[in-house]
């Protein structure tokens, strides 16, 4: 090969090169051109998403502006102290252990009066649970009862016996407005509830009303069957409190009503 071929081959290399390297840097560019317009761009003042004012850069917020976030904890605050408040309301309001003795004298609503005969230890399962055995007095029929449940139960102890004369006379001296002898439904409804109860003065107060109606008509099946249901209840638990026989406390309630 003479000299001249070897100068311009050598030439034309050196310009292969030189492009290549071009080419190469040209892309290099172009890399970093793109990977700056991938990032975020910088969001101006005021915006409510972006990086948390103050905060690490690179770190975003959830979209909540730091002032919505100041008044949303301030909410929660308040909704977690009145739920406490709430909480201890609830707890002071609640009831203290109510505590029977054997020999007690009871109103079991719904059963009647009775008297705790014992109480006793019975093994549920794997648990051992208290009770108390209460003998109803109309029946004779004895109840085991929770001593836990007592409470939700709404069992009470009967009257004192000086409300047994206060009770009797209010029946005697009323003067009870009678109610529209129309709504029977209504007032069945009324005076079961009333029965069911088996509270002493609401006792007395539908006999007071039973004695006003007696006045004005002759009572019906479902009315009678409902002074009588009552008028057992409140004479079984006047009679237990005054140490008196049942049957007479009957005569007498009956004697007030007029049906004797």
């Amino acid at each position: 090969m003479s000299v001249s071929n070897t100068v311009r081959t050598r030439k034309k290399n050196f310009i292969n090169l030189r492009d290549k390297k071009k080419v190469e840097v040209t892309s290099k560019s172009k890399g970093r051109t793109n990977s700056r317009k991938e990032e975020p761009k910088r969001l101006e003042k005021g915006s409510s998403v972006g990086r948390t004012r103050g905060g690490p850069q690179g770190v975003f917020s959830t979209g909540i502006s730091l002032k919505d976030q100041r008044k949303q904890a301030k909410k929660d605050q308040v909704a977690l102290e009145s739920k406490v408040k709430i909480e201890v309301i609830k707890e002071a309001s609640q009831p203290k252990a109510f505590v029977l003795r054997k020999g007690d004298k009871i109103v079991y609503p719904g059963h009647g009066v009775g008297v705790v005969e014992d109480i006793v230890i019975k093994s549920l399962g794997d648990e051992e649970v208290k009770f108390y055995v209460v003998k109803l007095e109309n029946t004779g029929m004895k109840l085991f009862i929770p001593i836990e449940q007592a409470h939700s139960k709404a069992i009470r102890r009967i009257i004192k016996p000086e409300e047994v004369n206060r009770i009797l006379s209010s029946i005697k001296n009323s003067r009870k407005r009678v109610k529209d002898l129309e709504s029977w439904n209504r007032r069945v409804r009324e005076y079961s509830e009333i029965v069911k109860n088996c509270e002493a003065h609401e006792l007395a107060d539908l006999i007071s009303q039973f004695k006003s109606l007696n006045k004005v008509k002759n009572l019906s099946f479902g009315e009678k069957k409902i002074l009588e249901t009552a008028k057992q209840l409140l004479a079984s638990e006047l009679s237990l409190a005054k140490g008196t026989p049942v049957e007479q406390i009957s005569q007498e309630l009956d004697k007030i009503i007029g049906l004797s």
